[in-house]
């Protein structure tokens, strides 16, 4: 719901459509490989993002934004019609990325829920922020407190005590 309200829907689809093309074609995929290793990269698979895989766009986004250049490459020496993103949309992705890695968690567990909690509060609130920026902060809190009227933060305390 964030990413919609935030703006990043353009940049997001553009990563998409290019993730895909190498991801559905093993000669696409070598030949980025051969760039990676050309540019001196680690030769690393792209994401595809999927909604119900945790981290997956966060993932999408650190690796296209680290292949950027492998990319422009490759898809300059193809034919296609793919639309990398834009400087600006990759200066979106690198906000959006910002964003969302106080979200990740390699192995989520109840004890870090409460200090999690305070965190994304924290990292969501509303500054000199753009428009987009703002729109996506402001709909992550709406949702994530609507989440949190729904748990039971006496448990989650009584867990996290107990476990000092």
């Amino acid at each position: 719901m964030s990413l919609q309200e935030g703006g990043f829907d353009g940049a997001l689809a553009k990563c998409r459509k290019v993730v895909g093309h190498f991801k559905h074609s093993p000669a696409n995929s070598d030949e980025l490989n051969v760039q990676q290793a050309s540019l001196g990269q680690v030769q690393e698979p792209l994401v595809q993002d999927v909604p119900t895989r945790w981290n997956s766009t966060l993932e999408m986004i650190k690796r296209v934004r680290r292949n950027r250049d492998a990319l422009h490459t490759t898809l300059s020496q193809q034919k296609h019609n793919l639309a990398l993103p834009t400087n600006a949309e990759y200066e979106k992705l690198a906000k959006l990325e910002k964003l969302l890695e106080p979200c990740s968690s390699p192995k989520p567990t109840i004890t870090p829920v409460l200090p999690a909690l305070c965190h994304l509060q924290h990292v969501m609130k509303i500054s000199d922020d753009p428009a987009y920026i703002v729109g996506f902060k402001a709909a992550f809190t709406k949702d994530l407190n609507q989440w949190r009227e729904k748990i039971n933060l006496e448990c989650l305390r009584y867990v996290r005590l107990t476990r000092r």
